[in-house]
Formats: C-alpha cells, structure tokens, sequence
C-alpha cells in the first residue's frame, strides 16, 4: 500500500514540477508588469493578439500568451563608417516608435541584421551628396547638437522614411571628422559623444 502511495506521489510530482517551473518563468502567470519607459506587445503563437500596452499592472492568458516588452524611451545609436566619406564616421540616433512594427520586423531576424540593413540604406542615401555639405554638418554639430540646415534634413528625412517600416525613429544623426576624433576625444569623446551623452533615457 505504502509502494503504490509513492509511486502515485512521485507520478504527481513529475506533473507538478514542470508546471510550477513554467510558471516560476512567467509563461504560466495571468500577471505581468510593465516597466515605466516600455511598453509591451502580447503574442499567441507569433501573431499579436494586443497592444502597446502601456507601464503598469495587466493580465494576460496563462501559457497561451507571451509578453515582449520593449523600452520605447531608450535612445541607441548606430555607429557608421561611412563609405563614400573616408574622413566622416556618423551616429543614428534612434528610438522605438511602433512596438508592433519592430516586433514584426526583428520577429524572425537578429536585431543587428535589421539596423545594418537600415545602415546601408544611410549609406545609399548619402551617395550623391558633397563631401563639403557633411563637412558643414559637421562642423555645425562640433560646437551645437542641435545644429541642423536644409541638407541634414533632407538627409533625416530620407532615413526616417526608411526606419518608419521597422517601426523605429530617428531621433538625430552625428556626423564628426575622423582625424579630428583623436584630438578631441577627451573634450568630446569619440563620434560624437558629447551629443549623445543625453541619450540614455528620451521620453
């Protein structure tokens, strides 16, 4: 009697682990949270089933849904060696604009393959322009971040209808000259950085 009570116990046990592990993980829990400066998309099976999702408290369905949040205040940069001009770097500034779209568009693919896609795209863009128009950008934004005429608008413009499908927005573009990074890396920092030292939280 006592043989058949353990091996039902230990039957039971087999069963209960796996789901208590599950929902340890948050897959099998109603509640979720939503950090401050996020929002979140909830899936079934890949496909959205609701959101953005606003900071806070919710439910959602235990196992049958996942949450995917995302900081939408957060500004990164993307780093580029710009081809067509050998003595220019620049930084794209961006954030999370449409949760939904970024998901779709990272869904399948690293996030890294997405914006090197969107990098070459900058590339493109840039291609036909004057190296003495850059040299005015940056030599603009050298001594004012918020330095901008008509050129680094068209040119912001043209990344923005680009980064508009994979959900995210351009925030600003740093362009710096390449020999006078060394000299002023201390002053400045390197690409910019004195203009991107902001950028850690934009909401």
């Amino acid at each position: 009697m006592c043989s058949i009570k353990r091996y039902s116990m230990r039957k039971i046990l087999l069963i209960l682990i796996p789901c208590l592990t599950l929902y340890a993980c948050g897959s099998g829990s109603p509640v979720y949270t939503v950090m401050e400066g996020s929002e979140a998309i909830i899936t079934q099976k890949g496909e959205i089933v609701r959101g953005p999702v606003k900071p806070g408290l919710h439910f959602k369905l235990p196992f049958a849904e996942n949450v995917h949040e995302f900081k939408v205040c957060r500004i990164e940069q993307i780093p580029i060696k710009l081809n067509s001009f050998p003595e220019y770097t620049a930084s794209i500034l961006w954030k999370i604009q449409e949760p939904k779209a970024f998901y779709y568009a990272t869904r399948d693919k690293d996030i890294k393959i997405v914006l090197d896609s969107l990098s070459d795209k900058f590339q493109k863009a840039l291609k036909n322009i004057e190296t003495d128009k850059i040299a005015q950008i940056a030599e603009g934004q050298e001594s004012d971040c918020n330095y901008s005429n008509h050129m680094y608008e068209n040119i912001k413009e043209s990344i923005q209808s680009q980064a508009k499908s994979i959900g995210i927005e351009i925030y600003s573009i740093i362009f710096k000259k390449v020999n006078a990074a060394a000299q002023q890396r201390h002053s400045h920092g390197l690409a910019g950085a004195a203009c991107l030292s902001f950028s850690i939280v934009w909401c």
